[in-house]
Formats: structure tokens, C-alpha cells, sequence
């Protein structure tokens, strides 16, 4: 089965933002939930595609909310 890639915003994608938000790193945050650190990371990415924003700086440490992603928070 194909799947189709969408660039809708999605409660998938909003609870992953919190999420990282809340835990600052991918990994810790898809924990929680029980999803590959992966999964999450595609949601946040396709949540920021859909907005038209970045949500987070990344790094090597973690996520860092940008000014547009507190405001999303």
C-alpha cells in the first residue's frame, strides 16, 4: 500500500511539538508515548511544513522552542 504524504496540520503533529517541548529531546519524548523517536520526528516536521514555521532549533543536546514554536506551546 502507498501511502500519501500530507502537509495538514495534525493533533499528531501539535502533541509531538508539546512533547519535545516538554521533554527537549526527540527520543525522551517519543518514549512517552511509546512511538520511534522517528515517527515523532516526521510529525514535527510535517506540523512545521503545514504552519510555515520551525518550531524548534536542534541540536546536538536537543530541541530548543523558536519564538514561533513558544508561541505555538
Amino acid at each position: 500500500m502507498v501511502q500519501k504524504h500530507s502537509n495538514e496540520l495534525s493533533w499528531d503533529g501539535l502533541q509531538a511539538i508539546l512533547l519535545v517541548a516538554r521533554h527537549g529531546t526527540v527520543r525522551a519524548a517519543a518514549a512517552e508515548i511509546n512511538v520511534a523517536h522517528t515517527t515523532l520526528a516526521h510529525r514535527i516536521k510535517v506540523a512545521e511544513r503545514a504552519m510555515g514555521v520551525s518550531a524548534f532549533v536542534k541540536s546536538v543536546r536537543g530541541y530548543s522552542l523558536t519564538d514561533e514554536g513558544a508561541l505555538i506551546v
